[in-house]
């Protein structure tokens, strides 16, 4: 493997974490961007993918406007029983996310499935297996979901996100937008019209097109784009910090929170017995130190009772759960 990206590529997989745009020739409107060729944008982004710096390229799925339930679930597992109740977590086809983290409770996962209950009757079945009890927490608010990672000063500004609601399902999608959405979940194809590739005998290019657009729209696709392994490039200090906000303050700390580059993820969620926080942000930085930094400016705002940021030990799972969207 070769070594770090070229300044030309970091500026690159700033671009490809922006919203793919939904046009014929994507990787034109990028290269316009970079002031470069379309040729060449595509060569180095098949570089940055085969060399692992590029992770997925894919579209990002909204669970919920699918009428989908997912939880964040907590546990306390002693370390030698951690290796086994771990492969019992992962073997389950809702985690996407899986942590060690430095707490009481060490075991931090992902679970998604077709309605709450679906998702208890999992955990029951988890905690027979196991013996280990599992504390899930839905989220109540969604303040911030925002995946990227800035690499360069100089780089484009990041385009806008879609806005995030606590989505109701859209309706019945029909049998070629299921197909698309499904196709979406794969990586896309590294070609000049990638959205050609996805044609078919129910659907020309432009019918393409603007069934993602009508899906993204409706909130079912949230966007496509890279996901970058924000480690290997530099992001080495990440940690989840936890606040007991007093709840006639959720509302505004909750916004200032997201605010923050540093942040990706941030939540409100009903916290359990023996962990009393209700505002959870996902913070990335390039040391400890700066982590720490960004942490205690948020610690002394108005309405914060109590914090603890626990840090990522070690990555266990991270893959995107695959969706079937339902028959219609």
């Amino acid at each position: 493997m070769s070594g770090m990206p070229t300044k030309f590529e970091m500026r690159l997989l700033d671009v490809l974490q922006d919203p793919l745009p939904l046009v014929s020739r994507p990787f034109e409107v990028i290269a316009d961007r970079l002031n470069h060729d379309e040729a060449s944008i595509i060569a180095a982004t098949q570089r940055l993918r085969t060399e692992g710096w590029v992770r997925r390229f894919r579209g990002r799925i909204d669970y919920r406007a699918l009428g989908r339930q997912a939880v964040l679930v907590a546990a306390s597992v002693p370390e030698e029983r951690l290796a086994s109740v771990v492969e019992y977590i992962n073997a389950l086809p809702g985690v996407s996310h899986n942590y060690l983290r430095d707490h009481e409770y060490n075991l931090w996962f992902t679970l998604q499935d077709r309605s709450r209950e679906a998702i208890d009757r999992r955990l029951e079945a988890l905690g027979g297996q196991t013996g280990v009890s599992f504390h899930a927490m839905e989220a109540l608010q969604v303040f911030k979901l925002d995946v990227r990672f800035r690499l360069c000063a100089d780089s484009p500004a990041r385009q806008a996100l879609p806005s995030i609601v606590m989505v109701e399902p859209p309706g019945t999608l029909t049998n070629m937008q299921r197909r698309l959405l499904e196709a979406v979940q794969h990586d896309l194809p590294l070609v000049p019209r990638p959205f050609a590739e996805m044609a078919g005998p129910d659907a020309s290019e432009s019918q393409v097109i603007a069934a993602l657009a009508d899906m993204q729209q409706r909130g079912v696709l949230r966007h496509i784009a890279a996901m970058v392994d924000y480690r290997r490039l530099g992001y080495v200090a990440n940690g989840m910090l936890c606040l007991r906000v007093d709840p006639d303050r959720i509302g505004a700390v909750g916004p200032q929170l997201a605010e923050s580059d540093a942040v990706s993820h941030c939540y409100e969620r009903r916290p359990f017995a023996g962990f009393p926080y209700n505002l959870f942000a996902m913070m990335h930085a390039r040391s400890a130190d700066a982590l720490h930094e960004i942490a205690d400016g948020f610690i002394q705002r108005p309405g914060v009772q109590a914090d603890v940021v626990l840090h990522t030990v070690r990555e266990l799972k991270k893959q995107p759960v695959r969706i079937v969207p339902d028959q219609p």
